[in-house]
């Protein structure tokens, strides 16, 4: 028998906006830059689900504009277990501009796909300008799904890439190199160039690069219309 779920979006929505209630979703006090990924947990979901067990399962960065989306495993022992779907834009209110979704509640003793479950729900967002993705490494995640998953997204950026005019500004020596690297390391932030790099998220937090995707037609901008 499916058991009934404690938690409601409603009273986690309230619950959010009274902890974040004036405040930029991350801590005042360890103010994370959206371009900084070295410190990449910018909702501190962990803080806030303090009673209960919360893991990062997945996390979407869009650098500039800035936005933020994460599904994430929370476990309580009083009420079960929620599959969670956060997405909110930085120095927004919930009630401003951000989504919080139940999309799976289970019992402790009920095995589940979590890696399928996610996917299937991110196949049906609206495309996203993202700059890189952070994958739970806990969790066995086939990366070449996000070659097809990214493939509108990558292709946005490269057209925004060219139109606005960025490599004219900057000059091809800045991105050329950017152009034919895979390497995982070599990025540039924000909506400068149009790579998306794959990060693993280990135990304590940290990101480590371990896939560039990159556009299927990179075509030279000087030779663009």
């Amino acid at each position: 028998m499916k058991k009934k779920s404690n938690f409601s979006t409603d009273e986690i929505k309230k619950k959010f906006i009274l902890y974040f209630e004036g405040e930029p979703f991350v801590d005042p006090n360890d103010y994370i830059d959206p371009h900084d990924r070295k410190k990449p947990d910018h909702l501190n979901l962990k803080n806030f689900f303090i009673n209960e067990d919360y893991i990062r399962i997945f996390s979407e960065i869009s650098e500039e504009p800035y936005w933020y989306r994460e599904y994430g495993y929370l476990s309580s022992k009083k009420s079960g277990n929620y599959i969670l779907f956060f997405d909110f834009a930085k120095n927004s209110k919930y009630d401003d501009g951000g989504d919080i979704e139940i999309i799976k509640t289970f019992n402790h003793d009920e095995k589940i796909d979590i890696v399928d479950l996610v996917i299937n729900h991110y196949k049906k967002l609206e495309v996203s300008m993202c700059d890189y993705i952070a994958l739970n490494s806990v969790y066995d995640w086939d990366l070449d799904n996000f070659d097809k998953l990214l493939k509108k997204t990558l292709k946005d950026k490269n057209d925004y890439f060219h139109k606005s005019r960025v490599y004219y500004d900057f000059g091809p020596e800045k991105y050329d190199k950017l152009h034919l690297s895979t390497d995982p390391e070599e990025y540039d932030t924000g909506r400068m160039h149009p790579d998306i790099i794959i990060y693993l998220i280990d135990d304590k937090e940290n990101l480590k690069p371990i896939r560039k995707l990159k556009p299927p037609d990179y075509n030279n901008p000087y030779k663009i219309d």
